[in-house]
């Protein structure tokens, strides 16, 4: 069965409310593994233990607040530079070895230049096995965190404000990516 990866920080309350109905309102046809997260540390632990388990996923979600270029867990923040230096070289693209959609749900994420600079640092690093897409929102999200039928407990944005990135496998940018890779990622996350 094809799995999801839906990491979220649990520091804060909303993204642990939301994370309780996120997938209980529909059946899937990935099976979902939670990593609950409290800090970077506890995220690259919980990465490298998935890793040593041999895990492998089509879909990553990123449950956290973001900002411009950014994302928080707990207290933490997660920069483009962090996914270049504290997540670089710890073999996470092996999680990744199909095409690969990671998204990430906090609020401004893909804003701006660092916007940009954070999706690409963060798919140079996870999609160098075989490509993916890297997405996020570039405007302020509504946190829905309660369990909406077929929908489950999710932000919402406007369609159009959504920035994608496509790589080739080697984390390598796409900047001519196919109509059907753009097509799959049209298809929900």
């Amino acid at each position: 069965m094809k799995e999801k990866l839906f990491i979220y920080d649990t520091v804060a309350a909303d993204n642990r409310k939301q994370a309780e109905v996120r997938f209980s309102a529909i059946e899937h046809a990935f099976s979902v593994h939670a990593l609950p997260v409290a800090s970077k540390a506890e995220l690259q632990s919980g990465l490298d233990k998935l890793v040593a388990d041999g895990r492998t996923f089509e879909r990553v979600l990123f449950q956290t607040h973001g900002n411009t270029g950014r994302i928080w867990i707990g207290e933490d923040v997660v920069r483009h530079t962090d996914w270049q230096t504290t997540f670089a070289g710890r073999n996470y693209h092996r999680l990744f070895p199909a095409f690969t959609r990671v998204y990430f749900d906090g609020c401004l994420v893909a804003d701006g230049d660092m916007g940009t600079a954070f999706l690409t640092a963060a798919g140079a690093t996870l999609l160098r096995q075989a490509g993916g897409v890297v997405f996020a929102s570039t405007e302020l999200g509504e946190g829905i965190a309660v369990g909406v039928p077929f929908v489950g407990g999710h932000t919402l944005y406007s369609r159009d404000s959504f920035e994608y990135i496509y790589f080739k496998p080697g984390g390598i940018v796409d900047a001519k990516p196919s109509a059907a890779r753009v097509a799959m990622t049209k298809l929900g996350w």
